[in-house]
């Protein structure tokens, strides 16, 4: 609140320490400092895991960042990941600290950060979403350009988890379609030629996208 009144910051972020059973890990090196940003210093930051997350739980919110009905959607996985962008948009000024002020229980029930699951891949729909969003609102080509190659590795990323997992669920198959029903789009986009190779192999063979990507 100090940081919010003194900086005239619309949204205010913290560092935190994840809890586990029996340790405590620190996220950061909690050195205190404390960072000012713009929108788009804050959308690059969701994409290095640095200062500003795309996470709803460590942050204050000016109550106008909401005044324009924009809300968590109900109903879905990792349902920050479908909103935090549109916030850092919608914020003037945001600051960071790095001290943590919050806990982050890892292991409670139902928490969808533990065992793997299909539910972990309704935030490639979230990040595919947000590349829709920096298209629109004409955003910097360069942060237009991380947004779309952390999608496709995401998107990599989860399906691969799935697959060792030996989930091949109706959310599987459905994330599947999306990706080749997306095709055409995607190869437009100015990610890396590995990338452009390796969604093409997915948009043709699941097994052999995972030998792929085993080899990555």
């Amino acid at each position: 609140m100090r940081i919010a009144e003194c900086e005239h910051a619309d949204i205010v972020e913290c560092s935190y320490r994840n809890v586990f059973t029996d340790h405590v890990e620190e996220e950061t090196s909690n050195t205190g400092e404390l960072v000012i940003g713009d929108a788009a210093f804050a959308m690059q930051s969701q994409l290095d895991w640095r200062y500003f997350k795309s996470v709803a739980w460590n942050k204050l919110y000016k109550k106008s960042i909401f005044e324009d009905g924009k809300r968590y959607q109900i109903g879905r996985y990792h349902e920050d990941e479908f909103f935090t962008h549109q916030a850092f948009f919608s914020a003037k000024k945001l600051a960071y600290i790095d001290l943590s002020k919050y806990n982050y229980v890892r292991e409670r029930d139902g928490s969808i950060t533990g065992k793997v699951s299909s539910t972990i891949l309704d935030g490639c729909y979230a990040l595919r979403e947000r590349v829709d969003f920096a298209i629109e609102k004409k955003m910097n080509e360069q942060l237009i350009h991380n947004i779309e190659n952390v999608y496709c590795y995401f998107v990599f990323d989860r399906l691969y988890k799935c697959k060792r997992a030996e989930i091949l669920d109706d959310r599987v198959e459905q994330l599947l379609e999306f990706v080749r029903n997306d095709r055409s789009q995607i190869l437009l986009w100015n990610i890396s030629e590995r990338y452009k190779k390796l969604y093409e192999t997915l948009c043709g063979s699941y097994e052999q996208f995972i030998h792929e990507w085993e080899n990555y």
